[in-house]
């Protein structure tokens, strides 16, 4: 009678075990904690999110597998319609203040015009304030936000792409587009930013 009794027990104990040890096995599979750039980049272009991209609501890390954004990080220069561009571009990972952290570029960027005088330069800005900041991949371009002089509304989007490896040093080209699409024409509110493919060297 006892064996049978201490059989019972521990028969229940390792059902209470089994059920505590799936409900946990199920929990750790349905919640997916880290997404790719691409799977975010993929998502973006689904036209209905919260039923083509089931289980990315639980992401809490983007994280660049693969490291994609390695090409785009060091210092580059180019020169367009008489303004000189130093562009330096870091790496940070898991890296920002929202719910949700990602792997991206933050930029340093200072421009010059024909007489040598600084336009914009945001080299002393904290992390938090970058210019330009990065966001994601569309295709082979890297999107960065940018934004300056906000009583022109100057405010866009960087896209990045590298262009090819080389002899004398790798080559990325840039454009701007600004949110409204439309370029600021007028001496008070000029564009700063290259509004068609400018090609950049990495120093």
């Amino acid at each position: 009678m006892w064996k049978l009794i201490t059989k019972n027990i521990k028969m229940k104990t390792l059902i209470k075990l089994f059920i505590i040890i799936s409900i946990y096995s199920f929990s750790s599979c349905s919640a997916q904690t880290t997404a790719s750039l691409q799977q975010m980049e993929d998502c973006r272009k689904r036209p209905n999110k919260s039923e083509d991209c089931p289980g990315m609501e639980n992401v809490i890390y983007v994280k660049d597998i693969g490291n994609r954004l390695n090409k785009f990080i060091g210092t580059w220069k180019g020169t367009s319609n008489g303004k000189s561009y130093e562009l330096k571009l870091e790496k940070k990972e898991n890296f920002g203040n929202n719910e949700v952290k990602w792997d991206k570029l933050i930029g340093k960027l200072k421009i010059k015009d024909n007489q040598g005088n600084i336009l914009f330069d945001s080299f002393q800005n904290s992390e938090a304030d970058a210019e330009p900041y990065g966001y994601n991949f569309q295709g082979s371009a890297y999107e960065m936000r940018f934004s300056t002089n906000n009583n022109c509304g100057d405010h866009g989007t960087i896209f990045l792409e590298i262009k090819s490896i080389v002899i004398n040093g790798d080559k990325m080209r840039m454009f701007y587009y600004p949110s409204s699409g439309l370029a600021n024409n007028n001496s008070i509110c000029p564009d700063l930013l290259p509004l068609d493919w400018t090609e950049f060297t990495k120093q």
